[in-house]
């Protein structure tokens, strides 16, 4: 039995590795995809106006609340991996994934920064995004 429980834990240890790296993968994708809008918006010499900031700061919201409701499901996957790996860990005696989170940086977990980073973005495109609009209609 203890052999099995040690396969499972590490089954469950490379999913959660596979997890974070496609977290961080998914991150850094969007943080390239928002460096070229944003190099598009402010040196396009095609767009009239700010009527031609509009598509593409749409298009910047729609990518970026995509990329975040990915993150937020990769994220309870990954809390649903490792609470696993706890479960799993107590009976073995180990404490690798107790250990990580007691170590987290203010006891926060890396997900809450990334998060923040992708709000800050959407709320970036959200009203770049709205002021267009508001111009168009004063």
């Amino acid at each position: 039995m203890s052999a099995n429980k040690e396969v499972e834990y590490g089954q469950a240890i490379n999913y959660i590795h596979h997890m974070y790296e496609t977290r961080h993968k998914a991150f850094h994708f969007m943080l390239i995809v928002n460096a070229a809008l944003l190099a598009i918006k402010f040196n396009s010499k095609t767009q009239t106006g700010m009527i031609g900031i509009l598509p593409l700061s749409v298009f910047g919201f729609l990518v970026t609340t995509s990329l975040l409701l990915f993150a937020v499901r990769n994220a309870r996957a990954t809390a649903k991996y490792e609470g696993e790996a706890m479960r799993i860990e107590k009976e073995l005696g180990f404490s690798l994934i107790t250990s990580a989170h007691h170590s987290a940086i203010g006891g926060m977990n890396s997900g809450v920064y990334l998060t923040g980073v992708y709000i800050i973005c959407a709320l970036f495109w959200l009203c770049s995004s709205i002021y267009p609009l508001l111009l168009m209609l004063i």
